[in-house]
């Protein structure tokens, strides 16, 4: 949780990344970047916001798994399985007005 009612989470089709063969349409390659979201849990339903990485390189994949926020910084970690496009990495982001630099 960012706030009482903001909390940061990651997304990324895991499915189509690890378990879909390459002749299907699966793997590192042929699987799109995933996200980081806002949620707004004081609305009814929650409002989703993706957030943008502003600063983050084109040739770089990005497939989050798992993030920690520090909240005294404002930074936000995130491990990223990025393959041939970058390899295993944990990025960080410095968050602030519902968008993430890089």
């Amino acid at each position: 949780m960012i706030t009482q009612n903001v909390a940061l989470v990651s997304s990324d089709d895991r499915a189509n990344l690890w378990f879909r063969t390459e002749e299907a349409g699966g793997g590192p390659d042929k699987t799109t970047d995933g996200a980081i979201f806002e949620l707004d849990l004081s609305t009814k339903p929650a409002g989703v916001k993706k957030l943008e990485m502003i600063g983050w390189p084109e040739d770089v994949a990005f497939h989050p798994h798992g993030i920690y926020f520090l909240k005294e910084k404002n930074l936000l970690f995130a491990v990223s399985h990025a393959y041939g496009k970058g390899g295993e990495r944990i990025e960080v982001f410095k968050y602030s007005n519902s968008a993430l630099t890089y």
